[in-house]
């Protein structure tokens, strides 16, 4: 799926748009129903070679109040720029297979 995508087309046609002109760049957003986590693929070209950004949306248990009120869930994201084409494959595959803290780790280095 992503890799059929039309990253490089999108982006090409953009580079010939007015910065005024362009109010998205192309995305692809992945959600787990079961989980509630999502995965945002974004693209941009730099250099003539796309370049991507994640979005990695997950749910996170906290206590708030200083730890005094009961164990709460909300959900935080991780966003990281300058991923390839394989490292983004590689974070899509790991989101798809559940392997969430693998995914988290994957986009902690960055």
């Amino acid at each position: 799926m992503i890799t059929n995508y039309p990253w490089l087309e999108i982006l090409t046609q953009m580079k010939s748009l007015k910065q005024n002109q362009i109010y998205y760049s192309p995305s692809l957003d992945f959600k787990s129903m079961t989980s509630k986590q999502s995965l945002c693929i974004t693209a941009s070209l730099e250099n003539d070679v796309p370049q991507f950004s994640l979005w990695y949306n997950r749910p996170i248990k906290y206590r708030p109040f200083f730890g005094l009120l009961s164990e709460k869930t909300k959900v935080e994201v991780i966003d990281k720029w300058g991923f390839s084409l394989e490292d983004t494959l590689k974070a899509y595959q790991l989101f798809l297979n559940k392997n969430y803290s693998i995914l988290e780790q994957l986009m902690a280095k960055k």
